[in-house]
């Protein structure tokens, strides 16, 4: 088990509730012992929070290095948004910083493009399949490691710190594979407009785990969760059955996917079926035991799932929601 702690010198009262709302908005449970005291648990660990003097300690528990970095960059962003501050860590449990050079830009379909990104990911390779890609205030130098994790010049508020999953990976980590979603006012989407092979990128990581795979198992999720549901569509194991759904906006977003022979993808045009939530009642989910749900996508719809999940019999441990976006 991975631990770590910080202390923040800020009233609970006044931190407390963000975290339990933003904990609640992704998905995990949140028990609040009382005013001063409340226990997130999640699927990377568990972040406990409780008074201590003047302030507020956070104790942060995860299985491995990844989950446990991950966690708290989430508890970083939040902090920064609230004090202007990032969290001092006991030990070195922030974010690996990352450099690499982006060696293709491709357009693969009219909603995606394709970056591959060319460096050392051997901790990628045995950790976790996901990561941050880093894009500062104009002018602004890179991130550096310190002792108690990363220096972020001007402030780690002022840094856009969008989540990606990798799609493909060299067997000898020295290249990843990047998809991402391009949409109007995207930040990233016009980075991607500007940025060309030989450019310098950071990024940090790797984080988060991959979506749990199952006797049988059912994914839906939107474009922003294309990548992770493909992913785990093509590393189940041969007997794996199930189902999943992948809502686009173009037909031309299909990609090819190496799936289970018991495995069903079926890609829904946004037009024809515009509730996300509402494909969950397409799946047809054995009883018993061996099953797990994953769901991904904006935050109501993350909300919506969550309820219906319940309402049809599921157990915490047999799905999980995830929010990437939110409308507006």
């Amino acid at each position: 088990m991975q631990k770590t702690n910080a202390y923040l010198d800020l009233p609970a009262t006044r931190f407390l509730p963000q975290l339990c709302a933003r904990a609640e908005e992704l998905g995990a449970e949140v028990a609040r012992i009382h005013d001063g005291h409340a226990i997130v648990i999640a699927t990377l660990g568990t972040i406990e929070a409780h008074t201590e003097q003047d302030g507020l300690r956070l104790l942060v528990c995860a299985n491995d290095a990844g989950s446990l970095a991950s966690l708290t960059g989430h508890l970083d962003g939040l902090v920064a948004a609230a004090t202007g501050k990032t969290p001092v860590w006991a030990g070195r449990a922030g974010p690996r910083l990352t450099m690499a050079r982006v060696d293709n830009i491709d357009r693969i379909s009219p909603s995606f493009r394709r970056l591959r990104l060319a460096g050392d990911f051997l901790a990628f390779r045995d950790g976790g399949a996901h990561f941050r890609l880093l894009i500062g205030p104009k002018g602004a130098a890179w991130p550096s490691e310190t002792a108690n994790g990363l220096n972020w010049p001007g402030g780690i508020d002022a840094w856009h710190r969008p989540p990606y999953t990798i799609r493909r990976m060299d067997p000898h980590a020295r290249w990843i594979d990047v998809d991402i979603f391009l949409h109007d006012g995207g930040r990233v989407t016009e980075w991607t407009k500007i940025v060309r092979p030989g450019d310098e990128i950071a990024l940090t990581g790797p984080g988060g785990r991959n979506v749990k795979q199952a006797a049988w198992m059912g994914l839906v999720g939107d474009e922003t969760a294309l990548p992770v549901i493909v992913r785990a569509l093509e590393a189940a194991h041969p007997d794996t059955r199930g189902q999943a759904f992948l809502m686009i906006a173009d037909p031309a977003d299909a990609q090819p996917v190496d799936l289970p022979e018991g495995m069903q993808l079926t890609w829904v045009l946004r037009e024809k079926h515009k509730t996300l939530a509402g494909l969950l009642h397409r799946l047809s989910h054995p009883d018993g035991e061996g099953r797990h749900i994953f769901f991904a996508g904006e935050r109501q719809q993350a909300a919506k799932a969550r309820v219906i999940l319940h309402d049809m019999g599921l157990a915490a441990g047999e799905f999980h929601t995830a929010t990437y976006w939110t409308a507006g």
